[in-house]
């Protein structure tokens, strides 16, 4: 009986953990203003990166796409005003540097994709959601 006590202990423990440090990451994000200004430079820049990267699964004006297989949920519109994962201009770095968990269906990109070139993404999305 103690061990199953203490295994729940244990499980509660870890949840209690998991759930502050998600806190404290989505606080981190919403603090994080993006260093890369929204030049012509900057979204020309964010363009090439989305049209190579991002464009197959978000669609040429990202309004997203339906789902290309079986099972595979449908990508995400964004330039619409509904963020599923946050709005914030750190939020949208943090959603495209590591992805959306748990099911991944937004794969993590800080391995292919430096600090700049995302924060030029985020810039290039802005501009063509006020189109």
């Amino acid at each position: 009986m103690q061990a199953s006590f203490m295994k729940s202990l244990i499980a509660l423990i870890l949840l209690m953990f998991l759930t502050h440090t998600t806190v404290i990451q989505a606080e981190i994000n919403n603090q994080l203003e993006n260093p890369q200004s929204a030049t012509p430079e900057s979204v020309a820049a964010g363009e090439k990166i989305y049209k190579r990267y991002c464009q197959l699964c978000h669609g040429e004006d990202g309004t997203g796409s339906p789902p290309r297989e079986a099972g595979f949920p449908a990508s995400s519109n964004l330039v619409d005003s509904e963020w599923d994962h946050g709005s914030t201009d750190g939020d949208i770095y943090n959603v495209i540097q590591n992805g959306v968990e748990p099911e991944m269906a937004m794969e993590p990109w800080f391995d292919r994709l430096s600090e700049t070139d995302i924060w030029n993404v985020v810039n290039y999305l802005r501009a063509i959601a006020k189109k």
